[in-house]
Formats: structure tokens, C-alpha cells, sequence
């Protein structure tokens, strides 16, 4: 009983980043790994497309340069809290190494299921990111056979890949919004069964394209697309001397406009009639 609640408890704790990122790269050299990455490599880089910009910052557990090839940003980088990633920079995805309101587009990939605090995670992503600017978010689906799989292999399996949370889309949409953050794309893909065969896998390309056009909930990954809204004053009060008309004056109609005398030119007159 002991040992079944230590691996229970173990799937909580954050793992070592260098183990973690050695079994993910593990799992996606399996088939049903491989279609999952060809599908979130897509998905990116149409995302990507949709939402230019200058900078866009990509955050993930593995290394994946790939995913901005074909992007219209003109400066793109990526971090990471490994040692031994090559990226533009190392360091803890909850504290971010840069100013606020600097980059147009953040892509996590799959960070929030292994955060040991997704919390901070997603607060310093949305610290980071522009006014209107996007954040792009890549998760496990509860609701999908990985999400079935989970517990048991979590139990019985040595894999750190089975140690992530799986947040629902529902969920992140809560903590979206009380960023300040509005949801304008949700995709899922990975509607076959984890089947670790090429075959069946290719067997399934089409059905895989109908459940992805039909929008089910039960794909084995997802996509969020999130905007970073810009608050603005409700109610402006209109400056006093601007609501004032101001009546024009009509010229005579000989055409002369008489000059309006002043103090000093009534005290001249006055004195050269007393003279």
C-alpha cells in the first residue's frame, strides 16, 4: 500500500528536467509519439501564420527548432530550464529573463503538465506578452485514450512521460480569462487509439481528418489560441471649455471692421479732447 501511494505521490512532484526531457524524446520517437508531433508541429505553424508579429518566444521541454521555419516573425527564439538545451537562453520558465510587454507571440508546449507550479508558469507567459499579442498553449487531453491510459501506466510504468497532469481545455479557459486573455481557437488532435503500429496509425490518417474538422473533445492533444486584451476606460469626461459654444461675431456691412479700443487708447482720447 505504501509503495502504490509513493507512486501516486510521484506523479505530482515536478521530475528532473534532463530525465524528463530524455523520456519525452523517447516517447516521440514512438509511432503514436511521431503522429503526435507531426500534428502540434502543424498546428504551430499554422497558428503562426494567423498571428504575426516581430518576437515570438517559444517555451518547451524538448528541442524543437522546427516550429518557426516558416513563421512571419522576424526575431524568434526559445527558452529553456535545461542545462544542456541549446536555446537562447536558460531559465526557469516562472521567471522569465525579460521585460514585460515585449513579445507578440508565447508558445508553451506541453509545459503546464509537467510544472510543478502551472500557475506561475502561465502568469509570467502572460506577463511577457503583448497587448493583443497571442498565447499559444499545447496539452494532454484528459478526455482522450492518453488521458485513460494515464493512471495505469502512471502505477505500473517506469516512464516519466506518464507524470504529466493533463489539464482540461475548460480549465485553462478559467485561468486564461482571469488573466485577462480571450480564447479565439481551441483544436484537438490524436483521435486514434494508441496503437504503437505505422500501419494502423496510417489506417487512420482519414478518420483522424474527420474527428479534426468536427471539433470532439477527445483528441489526445489540443491547441489554445488566447489573445491578450487591452483594458480601456469605459467613460471619458469631456473637458468643460470644450463644450462651450463660442457665438461668431457678424461683420457691418460697409465691410470695416471696427477696432475694439482698449483702456490705454480711452485715455488718450480723453486727454486730447481736454487739450
Amino acid at each position: 500500500m505504501k509503495s502504490l501511494f509513493r507512486r501516486l505521490r510521484r506523479g505530482i512532484d515536478c521530475p528532473d528536467p534532463e530525465a524528463l526531457s530524455e523520456s519525452l524524446e523517447r516517447w516521440y520517437g514512438t509511432p503514436v509519439g511521431e503522429s503526435i508531433r507531426a500534428l502540434e508541429n502543424d498546428f504551430a505553424r499554422q497558428s503562426l501564420r494567423m498571428y504575426p508579429g516581430f518576437r515570438s518566444m517559444f517555451l518547451s521541454l524538448v528541442e524543437q527548432p522546427s516550429l518557426f521555419d516558416t513563421g512571419p516573425h522576424l526575431h524568434h527564439f526559445s527558452i529553456s530550464n535545461r542545462v544542456s538545451a541549446r536555446c537562447g537562453a536558460i531559465a526557469d520558465f516562472d521567471a522569465l529573463p525579460l521585460p514585460g510587454n515585449i513579445v507578440n507571440v508565447v508558445l508553451l508546449q506541453h509545459v503546464l503538465d509537467y510544472a510543478e507550479h502551472p500557475h506561475a508558469i502561465l502568469k509570467e507567459a502572460a506577463r511577457v506578452t503583448l497587448p493583443s499579442g497571442h498565447l499559444v498553449l499545447f496539452g494532454f487531453n484528459p478526455l482522450s485514450f492518453l488521458g485513460l491510459l494515464k493512471w495505469p501506466f502512471r502505477l505500473f510504468g517506469s516512464s516519466l512521460f506518464w507524470r504529466c497532469r493533463m489539464f482540461s481545455v475548460w480549465r485553462l479557459t478559467d485561468w486564461l480569462k482571469l488573466l485577462g486573455f480571450e480564447v479565439e481557437l481551441v483544436r484537438y488532435g490524436g483521435f486514434s487509439p494508441p496503437v504503437q503500429s505505422r500501419r494502423f496509425l496510417r489506417w487512420m490518417a482519414a478518420p483522424e481528418r474527420f474527428f479534426q474538422s468536427s471539433g470532439l473533445p477527445f483528441g489526445d492533444c489540443y491547441m489554445i489560441v488566447a489573445r491578450k486584451l487591452v483594458a480601456r476606460p469605459l467613460y471619458k469626461p469631456q473637458r468643460a471649455w470644450l463644450s462651450k459654444a463660442i457665438a461668431p461675431l457678424g461683420a457691418p456691412e460697409g465691410g470695416n471692421i471696427p477696432r475694439r479700443k482698449n483702456q490705454s487708447d480711452r485715455t488718450s482720447s480723453r486727454q486730447f479732447e481736454e487739450s
